[in-house]
């Protein structure tokens, strides 16, 4: 990221039982740390975060190892009117 010139912060969303592995890849080799990484370990199922119009979600998976599926989701309501899109 940092060679891509990313420039504003980085969101990580990871089960919170492997705090021990993500240290480990994120520091797995000498760099300098240009990029921001802000790290939100998810301990359980629900809402993880949130932005103007959508919201990460997360839902425990039957793996051997803690897994969570991802899911954006927007806030219910019509996205669309059928007679204005018969008119168009």
């Amino acid at each position: 990221m940092a060679l891509d010139g990313v420039a504003r912060p980085v969101d990580l969303y990871y089960p919170a039982s492997g705090q021990e592995y993500v240290d480990r890849l994120r520091r797995a080799s000498v760099f300098y740390e240009a990029v921001d990484v802000r790290e939100h370990p998810v301990a359980s199922d629900g809402a993880v975060d949130a932005w103007p119009g959508v919201e990460l979600r997360a839902a425990a998976l039957d793996h051997r190892v803690e897994t969570y599926g991802w899911r954006l989701q927007e806030p219910d309501g019509r996205r669309m009117l059928p007679d204005k899109r018969a008119e168009r």
